[in-house]
């Protein structure tokens, strides 16, 4: 699981049947050097590629939140198959410690 900020959303003109009523954000990732700098300076500043993820939380632009890839990112949709790389379940509030 790895952090980012929430950039914006994603609007889909088309999507598959599994996925109606999704909404995805856009996620700056942070790693571990941006992760320290949060602790000092209380802003989290992506450090990685935006990628697309679906939201599990309704994080919004600003917020942090913790996400999934690869295969767990499609978990909370079981038994259907979906085409999901990224999952965002956690919004998290702060970063201490």
């Amino acid at each position: 699981m790895r952090v980012g900020t929430v950039m914006g959303t994603v609007t889909l003109s088309k999507v598959v049947p599994e996925l109606v009523g999704v909404r995805w954000l856009v996620v700056g990732p942070a790693d571990l050097k941006a992760v320290e700098k949060y602790k000092e300076h209380g802003n989290l500043v992506p450090s990685g590629e935006d990628l697309v993820v679906a939201d599990g939380v309704g994080g919004g632009a600003g917020q942090v939140v913790a996400f999934s890839e690869g295969g767990e990112a499609a978990m909370p949709y079981m038994p259907a198959k979906v085409p999901v790389d990224a999952y965002a379940g956690i919004l998290i509030d702060s970063l201490d410690g």
